[in-house]
């Protein structure tokens, strides 16, 4: 819910609800998950729709002093594990729309306001996404592999032409081979990232793009893209079959995938604000 933080609050001190996400359903309210701050999560129902709430203090997430907080590893670390281990396990049980972490509301009152104006979104999101869940899929291009496959392929092809050259021609006959491999690579890139992408579509609901990490194992390896699929109970073997038949295919020539999920629908939740109305 991207534009409701800050937003919502009416006060600045003092104890607020904090929301965690919107289900169809609530928890077991016996064994309940914990909160952020590991106090009880509770539930508040409007109209078939489903607040998953905490309790905590306004000053900690939304006035000026909690910024400095806010950025402190160590506090907010444990907070936002938690706050996805609540959605995570609301999911197990109903469709969810989750919450950004630090969604605080001042009253019972502004909560409602925001599910009365998005009602229909939010029961139509619901009825989507039943039965699904989010998977990431990630690509890690190695630039050395890639391109010393590539260059294998040119000089299994050119080899016998190159060695014809005198020395020094064929000096910089390489060098031009080297060069196009570069090329060969990004246009390989791009080519498999286009096939990948249309044959997982073919097993699941929606697709988003998502912000490309930066790279983790140094300049020879860098994350080529990050995409977010929204995939059905019924199309996840099938979807992740295809997955390892991609990495088979592409990982020994220096593509290979990362796959995780399931998630709950984080990039493919609606942006609910009370200017609808």
């Amino acid at each position: 819910m991207p534009k409701q933080e800050g937003m919502l609050i009416m006060k600045q001190t003092g104890e607020g609800l904090y929301l965690y996400c919107l289900a169809r359903s609530g928890p077991d309210s016996s064994a309940g998950p914990q909160g952020c701050g590991q106090e009880p999560v509770f539930v508040h129902e409007y109209k078939g729709i489903f607040a998953i709430l905490g309790r905590a203090f306004l000053e900690h997430f939304c006035v000026q002093g909690a910024e400095e907080r806010l950025k402190d590893p160590s506090w907010v670390l444990p907070r936002i594990i938690r706050h996805e281990k609540v959605i995570e396990e609301v999911m197990a049980c109903s469709p969810v729309i989750p919450a950004r972490f630090a969604t605080m509301f001042s009253s019972i009152a502004r909560l409602e306001e925001l599910l009365r104006v998005n009602e229909q979104v939010i029961n139509d999101f619901f009825d989507h996404t039943a039965g699904m869940s989010e998977w990431g899929v990630k690509g890690i291009l190695d630039r050395e592999l890639a391109r010393d496959a590539v260059c294998s392929e040119l000089m299994h092809n050119e080899g016998p032409r190159l060695w014809s050259l005198p020395p020094g021609k064929r000096y910089f006959e390489k060098k031009r081979v080297l060069q196009e491999a570069d090329s060969r690579v990004r246009e390989w890139t791009e080519q498999v990232s286009r096939s990948l992408c249309r044959a997982l579509l073919v097993h699941a609901s929606r697709f988003r793009r998502r912000k490309t990490p930066a790279g983790e194992s140094g300049d020879e390896a860098r994350f080529v893209f990050n995409w977010a699929f929204l995939v059905s109970h019924g199309s996840l073997e099938r979807f992740q079959d295809q997955i390892l038949e991609s990495n088979h295919s592409y990982a020994g020539r220096g593509l290979p995938l990362r796959a995780s999920g399931p998630w709950p629908p984080y990039s493919f939740a609606p942006a609910l604000s009370l200017d609808k109305d």
